[in-house]
């Protein structure tokens, strides 16, 4: 069983995912939703008694990464669609 850590990131986790489906940016949601996926694949599989460091890794090179693309999209979208309201 994962301590309270894991709670707490599972919970920031998909609180960014919901703000994004919230907001309706789906290409950051698509992002934030795989991330999401690959740490829960990652978790709920077996790995010999290394599952912490599993976790661990799996969250530093995939999960980080694709939250760290999504909230560039995000921003990018955010950027380009002030740009257009100020053009009008």
């Amino acid at each position: 069983m994962h301590g309270p850590g894991y709670v707490v990131l599972w919970i920031v986790l998909l609180l960014v995912l919901l703000a994004a489906g919230w907001r309706r940016r789906w290409w950051p949601f698509a992002a934030y939703a795989a991330g999401c996926l690959v740490f829960f694949v990652e978790m709920n599989r077996g790995n010999g008694g290394w599952d912490d460091l599993a976790d661990f890794a799996t969250f530093l090179v995939f999960v980080v990464p694709l939250y760290f693309i999504g909230t560039v999209v995000w921003l990018l979208m955010l950027l380009v669609e002030r740009r257009r309201r100020t053009r009008r």
